[in-house]
């Protein structure tokens, strides 16, 4: 958990930062916010423009998110943005210039302007030269320990770029004293790095090739009042202000903010774009060492606004700002809708039926991305946040059970305890092939004599040689029968680990469920281990005890209070038509809503790394009980109808007496929670 200060702004300031901070949270950052005020919010509070609490905080956290302020009008007022910058030596300013946006004028842009942040022009030295004011001069310092610590950075900053190039932008041709001394010691620090392409251009032919061929650069360097005009030039390449975050950077301390005003005349408004704000906190996560989260920020912004469903007024859309930073959790939500509509709902009666999964659906759900979307992008995953992944299991469950617990054993059984306790080796193997379901997984923990008991379990693992030998059964396995790769919990001299057992290892059998009347298009299986030698790469190095698979059960658990917080039936004729009655499809709404916010909150808190496994249970066992409830109202308003195949209720209300009983039952959840109330466990 990291500590941040964070001044919110004035006029749309509060706007953008919260939503900027949902955002943050929805991709996993772990960050304490110190909220202080400065500007005019803190001159309405009769405080100083920039106050002493509001400096203490940043100077003990040494990080900053601030939103735009505005400094009041009138002397004796100082720009807050400045002060801080001088308060804290806050030398080089960072302003990433990217296109977004399909179909601007410029495609491809990915530039960088670093200016010197302290000097120059705006060092503030100027002065009227008579008492009648008629003329006023200003003073440009440039000094080489200033040039010299903001051209190294801009050195080292462009080293972590693909293409290593930097340009130091100038007017030596007629500056020649203060942008001469500034060129020198680009040239002097150039020759210690020949590894990076560095090249000078004098500031007007700079701004003109900008505009022919921004595409040409990559990373530029330059002085304070050159830097402040082509980093706006820059912004503008790739669609304004509103696509513009910026960090400026000391030796210790770090301030991240957006560039643009804070636009009092649609304050208020929620029209704002905050697109600028959430790059801004994404370059933040970068230097607090949570760069996986800046990395998730900014491919989400990336794939909302190449989507282009969701824009905000300034970019030619009517999104809000609020829709705008949800835009990629309903984005998921549509596309998972548009493939259950058109995929899976034209197949998957046939398939229950039949008693079949339909495995022709498992390619789709790969190039979805939906097969352990909740993992790092690095291992070939989305790398979505858990509200999303919820999302996907509400919109797959509205397709069938056994299409949902497909995806959520591979993803929350399969792919997070290799993710969590496998080795690189194992990650890097099984995790991409998972990912877009060319290899099937499954998770074997239950046992015939032992559900809701797992330290019963009898399945063995024993040390032979430098590896393993592995006897026992598994029963109620989903996925058994077709999966290349069973994780199986087993006791062993060290406690219960947890290990890959590869189809087709000798002694290795799967036995297919037959009989079912509950989730009859999932593959359930039994599988039987007798004398399964296994290799010493098989162990799963990171488990450890019974605390490891109950992990991976909540995860999985986690899903299933998504999943069963819309278990409502899309009805395909005027509802009177079935002289339903208005209480029962309000109570029904009633109910699922409150499933929708309890599922809500825990995807947050999840995304947020405070979820705690007792509000799991909760979930779990609150939201299962109103889907049973709400199915059953269902099937009543229906009438005869309630049990055709043509309506699909009495399919769900079938497959939901099994998610009633797996993965914790509806009383063991209910032990769980009264323990956690009370301090005292009733299961002995």
């Amino acid at each position: 958990m990291s500590n941040v200060t964070l001044i919110k702004g004035d006029g749309i300031g509060p706007e953008v930062v919260n939503g900027a901070i949902r955002v943050l949270e929805a991709a996993g950052a772990a960050i304490d916010w110190d909220e202080q005020v400065a500007g005019v919010t803190a001159v309405e509070r009769g405080l100083e423009t920039l106050p002493v609490v509001t400096l203490d905080s940043f100077r003990e956290n040494k990080i900053c998110l601030k939103g735009p302020l505005t400094t009041p009008v009138g002397s004796g007022f100082r720009s807050v943005n400045v002060a801080l910058r001088k308060e804290f030596d806050l030398y080089a300013n960072i302003r990433p210039a990217k296109s977004l946006v399909p179909g601007g004028r410029y495609d491809n842009v990915d530039l960088v302007v670093i200016r010197e942040n302290t000097e120059g022009l705006y060092a503030g030295i100027e002065h009227y030269i008579d008492t009648k004011r008629s003329a006023a001069e200003s003073i440009t310092i440039v000094t080489q320990d200033a040039s010299r610590r903001v051209i190294q950075f801009a050195f080292e900053y462009v080293a972590q770029r693909p293409k290593q190039r930097l340009t130091l932008v100038h007017k030596a041709n007629i500056l020649k004293y203060t942008s001469g001394l500034f060129l020198d010691v680009g040239k002097e620090l150039a020759s210690d790095h020949p590894e990076i392409e560095f090249n000078d251009r004098i500031i007007d032919n700079m701004a003109m090739q900008l505009v022919l061929d921004p595409q040409q650069f990559d990373t530029i360097v330059t002085t304070n009042m050159f830097g402040d005009i082509l980093s706006d030039l820059c912004a503008g390449l790739v669609g304004g202000l509103g696509m513009a975050p910026a960090a400026n950077v000391g030796q210790e301390m770090a301030m991240f903010e957006a560039v643009h005003g804070s636009a009092p005349d649609i304050a208020g408004e929620g029209v704002a774009n905050p697109t600028a704000l959430i790059l801004a906190a994404a370059l933040l996560c970068d230097q607090i060492d949570q760069a996986v989260v800046g990395d998730r920020t900014r491919a989400g912004v990336e794939r909302v606004l190449l989507e282009g469903q969701v824009r905000t007024p300034d970019l030619g859309g009517m999104a809000t700002t609020d829709e705008f930073c949800e835009s990629e959790e309903r984005m998921t939500r549509d596309t998972v809708r548009r493939f259950v509509d058109e995929q899976v709902m034209p197949i998957i009666e046939e398939a229950y039926l039949e008693g079949r999964f339909p495995q022709e659906l498992i390619a789709g759900l790969g190039e979805l991305g939906v097969l352990g979307a909740n993992l790092p992008e690095e291992y070939g995953c989305a790398g979505m946040n858990n509200v999303a992944y919820g999302l996907i299991m509400q919109e797959l469950e509205r397709g069938d059970s056994g299409v949902r617990s497909f995806a959520s054993v591979q993803g929350a059984l399969v792919m997070y305890p290799i993710f969590t306790f496998g080795s690189e080796e194992q990650k890097r193997r099984w995790l991409p092939v998972m990912a877009t379901g060319e290899a099937i997984g499954c998770f074997g923990l239950t046992e015939a004599d032992f559900g809701s008991n797992p330290l019963g379990m009898a399945t063995r693992a024993e040390p032979d040689g430098d590896g393993w030998v592995l006897n026992g059964s598994k029963m109620w396995i989903t996925n058994g029968s077709m999966a290349h790769v069973a994780v199986v919990w087993a006791k062993t001299s060290d406690g219960i680990r947890g290990f890959l057992v590869e189809r087709g290892t000798d002694g290795f059998d799967t036995v297919e469920t037959h009989g079912k009347h509950s989730l009859r298009a999932s593959d359930t299986s039994e599988l039987v281990f007798n004398d399964v030698r296994l290799d010493g790469d098989a162990l799963l190095p990171g488990s450890g005890g019974l605390k490891s698979p109950l992990m991976c059960l909540t995860q999985a658990r986690y899903g299933i209070a998504w999943r069963y917080s819309k278990e409502r039936v899309q009805f395909d004729r005027p509802i009177a038509g079935f002289q339903l009655m208005q209480e029962k499809l309000v109570e029904m709404l009633d109910r699922v809503t409150l499933g929708q916010l309890l599922a809500y909150r825990l995807g947050r808190l999840k995304d947020a790394g405070s979820l705690k496994h007792t509000q799991v249970s909760l979930a779990k066992r609150h939201n299962v009980m109103m889907a049973r409830e709400v199915a059953s109202t269902a099937r009543w308003a229906l009438g005869a109808n309630g049990i055709h195949s043509e309506y699909q209720v009495m399919r769900h209300m079938c497959n939901l007496e099994s998610v009633f009983t797996y993965e914790g039952t509806h009383d063991i959840h209910t032990l769980i929670v009264g323990q956690d109330i009370t301090g005292l466990s009733a299961f002995t």
